[in-house]
């Protein structure tokens, strides 16, 4: 009996398969299946794109941190600007007697030696400047006269003065004479919102004698307001 299986009978050889040796082109398509593979252990990169769906919307992650501070912007344009004017006298040849008396020589105000009043729609940048003709003539008196000029700004809430006092001297004078003199004036100040009215004050700072008062010839007022 065992002569016959030896000699006859089917033979069984036992095979071992190298290891690395199976690849891609040893397996036939379609030989792997679902049933073949492990669960789960695929990854997602090893799908084509879209063939996984995708997953639910997450939620919102936590604000970050505020950003650095930007640089400054340019500046911006100038406001808006208005002007005011006086030019000649109020009165030809206005005298300023002696005693401390403030004269209006020049007013914005003033119907054809001013434009009228400006009116201010914001906060703004004021700018005068004014020049006053004087002269005094010969008289009982001939010592010099100092005259105080001042730029004013006046609106409802009340009066402001403009610049510092300017003062000119007029020297004495000599028979059949007369002296002239130029005062020149400036000033800035920042105004509210409002309508103004813009004038030069001129006064005789000493002297007693009216014969050698100074007088008032000539001017001009000029004002320009910049909105800040």
């Amino acid at each position: 009996m065992a002569l016959f299986v030896a000699l006859g009978g089917a033979s069984y050889a036992a095979i071992k398969i190298p290891k690395n040796s199976v690849g891609s082109a040893q397996i036939k398509n379609n030989a792997v299946t679902s049933t073949k593979v492990k669960d789960r252990s695929l990854l997602a990169k090893d799908f084509k794109a879209g063939q996984i769906p995708a997953g639910a919307k997450g939620d919102a992650g936590a604000k970050g941190d505020a950003g650095a501070k930007g640089e400054t912007g340019a500046t911006g344009p100038a406001g808006p600007t208005a002007s005011a004017n006086a030019s000649n006298n109020i009165n030809p040849n206005t005298s300023l007697t002696p005693g401390g008396v403030n004269f209006t020589v020049l007013d914005t105000t003033t119907p054809d030696a001013g434009s009228g009043t400006m009116t201010i729609a914001t906060r703004s940048r004021v700018v005068a400047d004014a020049s006053v003709s004087l002269f005094k003539g010969t008289g009982a008196s001939a010592a010099a006269a100092d005259v105080d000029c001042q730029i004013q700004a006046a609106s409802l809430s009340g009066t402001v003065s403009i610049g510092q006092i300017a003062r000119t001297t007029l020297t004495a004078t000599v028979a059949g004479g007369a002296v002239y003199a130029e005062a020149s004036l400036s000033g800035a100040i920042s105004l509210d919102p409002g309508e103004y009215g813009f004038r030069v004050l001129c006064q005789q700072n000493n002297g007693t004698n009216s014969a050698a008062t100074p007088t008032y010839d000539k001017g001009d007022l000029t004002v320009i307001a910049t909105g800040i």
